[in-house]
């Protein structure tokens, strides 16, 4: 039960026995239902079409579907190659070593050091600016390992992530500094293809199709339109997120911090936000690479902690 409660994925866990995989496939649950409905989806839009080209053969008809079932269909081909980046990508797992060792601390608070803690003796060449609630350098007990800049344990892959946005259960993945670009892009994707195969099935059924029209075939794009616009609105915060240099962690964190006074002036602010893009968007922001699902690219790889 420990296993399934768990949530492991590839990333964060080999498997040494049968049960163990066993386990390690039923923490896919949610993923494979969200692929089936993907494809179920799909499968319908796609049925639908070739009905109106069955039923208006040599028809202006037939031609005007089979371009909406092909661009519908290219769509989703694009929504499934991000679904698979997301759950094939880790998010980025910060290592034992150098982080078995404390790093620099170079923070707002000028010549403090904090205290020393469990493994100091060896070299992290690593700066930190960031102290826990204690004023010591932020520590993991379950990793035995000191944790970057905000790097969070999760208690699903029992690992300490970098830059950790939250633990997606509909991927069964991290979502970090590695995939948290490619994570956002899914989201997005999932709400315009989802409204593009809306528009494109309701088109069908109120101008191309003339015969009688089955009310089954209202409930999909119904359905499509729903889920869609409720993913793209999570895409969409996301997006908001990341441009004031936040998560969902930073944001949770936050609540909890509010009666420490936060002072920044307009440059700070503007180089956190600056350095939250860098982290999890690359530096590399060419346009082709920011629309597409790929990894994100950092030309300077000295910048990554």
């Amino acid at each position: 039960m420990d296993c399934v409660v768990g949530m492991r994925n590839v990333h964060s866990h080999t498997s040494r026995n049968c049960g163990e995989v066993c386990c390690l496939c039923l923490s896919y649950t949610f993923p494979f239902i969200l692929f089936l409905i993907i494809v179920s989806s799909t499968v319908g839009f796609d049925a639908y079409f070739i009905t109106l080209c069955l039923r208006y053969n040599r028809d202006w008809r037939t031609a005007v579907s089979v371009l909406f079932m092909v661009v519908g269909t290219a769509g989703v081909a694009m929504l499934m190659w991000a679904f698979i980046s997301v759950l094939t990508t880790a998010a980025g797992y910060v290592p034992s070593l150098p982080w078995k060792y404390p790093p620099t601390y170079v923070g707002e608070m000028a010549g403090f050091r904090p205290p020393a803690q469990p493994n100091s003796e060896g070299f992290n060449p690593y700066c930190v600016t960031q102290l826990d609630r204690t004023k010591r350098l932020r520590y993991c007990v379950p990793c035995a390992q000191y944790k970057p800049d905000n790097a969070y344990h999760c208690n699903f892959c029992s690992r300490c992530t970098y830059q950790f946005d939250h633990h997606c259960p509909a991927v069964n993945n991290c979502i970090g500094r590695e995939n948290y670009k490619i994570f956002v892009t899914f989201l997005i994707y999932a709400g315009l293809v989802s409204f593009l195969n809306t528009v494109l099935m309701l088109i069908g059924l109120l101008v191309l199709d003339g015969g009688e029209r089955f009310v089954l075939w209202f409930g999909l794009p119904l359905f499509m339109g729903l889920l869609g616009s409720s993913v793209f609105f999570f895409g969409m915060l996301h997006v908001c997120w990341s441009y004031r240099g936040e998560s969902t962690m930073s944001r949770h964190v936050a609540l909890f911090n509010r009666e420490e006074p936060m002072a920044q002036d307009r440059q700070q602010a503007d180089e956190k936000r600056r350095a939250h893009w860098d982290a999890v968007l690359g530096t590399d922001r060419r346009w082709w690479r920011m629309l597409l699902p790929m990894r994100a690219r950092w030309l300077n790889t000295e910048a990554l902690v």
